[in-house]
């Protein structure tokens, strides 16, 4: 028997250095792999032009006494269900409408008021409305009923009253003359002849001067009577500038932002939760409602292409990047090289998602919808459907949310979606409606 250490498998050292050709070859390696991500993220340099923008979509009145029309109307509001509400001026009342534009009620009219109804808040008792040729504050029901709350003490220094908003503490705020004022949190903004200013509420209800901006002209940021304004839960001001014939948006810092033009003596301005913006053009004897409108255009490297699996398999990838605008360009794409495919479907389901991820709310909306009109028999129609219920759940729109939950009952009951729809609609309607 030998010795056992002449017996063990002899154990060569590590090489203290790789071979020659390992260097080159890793370093080939990685520059070939890093060629392969940017194949796989950036095939195409794309060159696309984003425009943000407004478009209307519907119109309502024009001169006359019926429902429906007005005579020089002012004031405008707007409730938590999104009704609107606008001061009738020369029929003496008020006229309410749908977030579809019809008609719910109207009252008042030459035989109950005589004054000028000039503007209106809603509240949560109702609504308020100011009578400025006797400077009173009258309060309604939003069936329109009188309310004995009488608000006008309060307001009494001014002489003019014009329009008024109610603080969330409840405290009321009045402005006399050619002046609009709004309301959010714990600001309140105020138009002057030629300017907005912004205050800061303090607790003993002072005001302190938070911002100031504007000047008298034509050019952007300038104002020329403004009398109507409001601010959405960005904290982004919209501006009606009267005798320049357009609304005008400025940042939460008094940045503009952008022009909406063409318009006639706009004065009453309100932006519901979604992002739409309502106008009454005073000089039309009209009510106008604008929603956000982002156009894409496709440049042509991706016009050319007519893969449309490829296509939407591209768009979600860039999606996965948070790369929205150009994935809704690959979206559009896809569905136009084969709109009667199954890629088709899911890519408009995309494009809603993918505009709710960018907050273009009233787009997303659109995107949802137009899967249910064109893909009535896709998965993806009772699934957007969803999706848009639980998004307007998140916006308090319940009484919305749940026509949505009740259209998947109705129009798909074998869907997966069903059954998640009618616990929403149980939950809707116990806790939220019937509390």
């Amino acid at each position: 028997m030998g010795d056992r250490k002449s017996q063990r498998p002899k154990i060569k050292a590590p090489r203290s250095h790789c071979p020659s050709f390992t260097l080159p070859f890793l370093i080939l390696l990685l520059l070939f792999a890093g060629c392969l991500r940017r194949q796989t993220t950036l095939p195409i340099r794309v060159s696309k032009e984003f425009i943000p923008g407004y478009k209307s979509v519907l119109i309502i009145g024009c001169l006359g006494p019926e429902p429906g029309e007005f005579d020089h109307p002012t004031g405008i509001a707007i409730d938590e269900k999104e009704n609107i509400y606008v001061t009738d001026t020369g029929n003496y009342r008020v006229q309410g409408f749908n977030s579809k534009g019809q008609p719910i009620l109207a009252f008042g009219g030459p035989a109950e008021y005589t004054g000028m109804l000039t503007g209106v808040t809603s509240f949560k008792h109702g609504l308020l409305v100011v009578d400025r040729s006797r400077s009173l504050l009258l309060a309604f029901t939003k069936k329109g009923r009188p309310l004995n709350i009488d608000f006008t003490e309060e307001l009494c220094q001014f002489q003019d009253l014009n329009q008024v908003a109610q603080g969330k503490k409840g405290e009321m705020f009045g402005v006399d003359g050619d002046r609009a004022i709004a309301i959010r949190g714990d600001y309140l903004y105020i138009t002057d002849i030629d300017k907005v200013r912004k205050f800061r509420i303090k607790k003993n209800k002072e005001l302190e001067l938070a911002l100031e901006f504007g000047m008298w002209g034509e050019g952007q940021g300038e104002f020329m009577l403004p009398q109507g304004i409001t601010v959405d839960h960005e904290g982004c001001i919209y501006v009606a500038d009267t005798l320049n014939n357009r609304i005008q948006k400025f940042s939460p810092r008094g940045k503009f932002l952008l022009a909406l033009g063409e318009l006639n003596k706009p004065m009453g301005i309100a932006v519901t939760r979604t992002g739409a913006i309502w106008v009454v053009e005073n000089g039309r004897h009209r009510l106008q409602k604008f929603i956000p409108e982002i156009k894409i255009v496709i440049p042509q490297e991706i016009a050319k292409i007519t893969n449309y699996e490829w296509l939407y398999n591209r768009g979600r990838q860039l999606e996965s990047f948070k790369e929205f605008y150009q994935a809704i360009a690959y979206y559009q794409r896809c569905i136009e090289v084969k709109p009667d495919s199954p890629f088709a479907s899911r890519a408009q389901l995309q494009i809603g998602r993918s505009f709710k991820k960018l907050g273009s709310i009233e787009m997303a909306f659109m995107a949802y919808d137009q899967v249910v009109e064109d893909y009535p028999r896709s998965k993806e129609a009772s699934r957007s459907l969803l999706e848009k219920g639980r998004f307007l759940e998140e916006l308090r729109l319940f009484e919305d949310a749940k026509r949505a939950y009740e259209r998947i009952v109705k129009e798909y009951p074998d869907s997966k979606e069903n059954r998640l729809a009618e616990k929403r609609i149980e939950f809707i309607e116990e806790k939220i409606l019937g509390g």
